[in-house]
């Protein structure tokens, strides 16, 4: 399908020169073609897609990225473990403080669980125990649950070492923590 193009040229005007009259009365002008158009149109809505994919992902899919971190339970447990046994294997306890020590192992999991929650809500990611994860790069939050639980100033050996420093009379330290 071919486009015309009709121009219309006036009358030169009666006062005007000829130089002026000839030039009113033009030649049609030579019609561009249909495809550029086109091709400058899908030229600007590429570039407006890509703008808007780009303002999308650095303002939205970039700093919503879920985070991971890792937690070392079996260290945490273990800490606890050793704490409590320590304090129930002192010397001279009486039954009533024997008691309390074993009440304390009934509402450490609780008291762990809401740590755990209250830490993934705080840091707004997933966390996963420490044995899950292959690949590493993970934050781990262990320091900040001993922290939350009252364990942060413990370690391990010297856990141990205070525990096997007690009198002989007291009961020893299990197998599978050494």
């Amino acid at each position: 399908m071919s486009e015309q193009v009709l121009t219309v040229a006036l009358p030169p005007a009666a006062d005007a020169t000829p130089a002026e009259a000839s030039a009113s009365v033009r030649a049609p002008e030579q019609t561009e073609s249909p495809f550029l158009g086109y091709a400058i149109q899908a030229m600007i809505t590429l570039v407006l897609v890509g703008v808007v994919l780009f303002a999308y992902h650095h303002f939205y899919v970039a700093p919503n990225k879920q985070r991971i971190a890792v937690l070392d339970v079996r260290e945490i447990l273990e800490l606890k473990q050793m704490q409590l046994a320590t304090d129930a294997s002192r010397p001279g306890l009486i039954d009533s403080e024997r008691s309390a020590i074993f009440d304390k192992i009934g509402t450490f999991s609780g008291e762990l669980e809401r740590a755990v929650e209250d830490l993934q809500v705080q840091c707004g990611c997933t966390l996963l125990v420490r044995a899950a994860v292959v690949r590493p790069g993970a934050d781990d939050l262990t320091t900040e649950l001993k922290v939350r639980l009252g364990l942060g100033d413990l370690k391990t050996d010297e856990m141990l070492k205070r525990f096997r420093s007690m009198p002989a009379d007291a009961p020893k330290i299990p197998p599978e923590v050494k």
